[in-house]
């Protein structure tokens, strides 16, 4: 983090290029980057973007996270990072389940 005055003396020091695989719109900061559908990252502080070659239900940033999907991942013990999974899935890359009466199968995508 930059000092405020630094940052308005020189604020294009502080611009980064946009991460591969990212979607950067007009003011967009490290936690606002936009994710595209099929693609995952860790938290909202990491450029790292992953594409889910093994799971359809990584849905980005592009899709409003619901209460009911935000209790479901911290329940499972994952952080509220902004990862942007489907509805029943959470984890690395979306692959966890987040009901006790199912499993993900990298066998079978989707």
């Amino acid at each position: 983090n930059g000092d405020p005055a630094d940052i308005f003396k020189a604020p294009t020091k502080h611009c980064k290029p946009c991460p591969p695989d990212a979607i950067c719109a007009t003011n967009t900061t490290l936690e606002t980057l936009g994710i595209p559908r099929n693609h995952w990252r860790a938290s909202l502080l990491t450029t790292e973007i992953h594409e889910c070659d093994a799971s359809d239900h990584c849905s980005g940033s592009e899709v409003e996270r619901s209460r009911r999907r935000l209790t479901a991942t911290l329940s499972t013990g994952a952080t509220a990072d902004g990862s942007g999974c489907d509805t029943g899935h959470t984890g690395p890359l979306c692959e966890w389940c987040v009901s006790d009466e199912q499993y993900f199968d990298r066998a079978e995508r989707g």
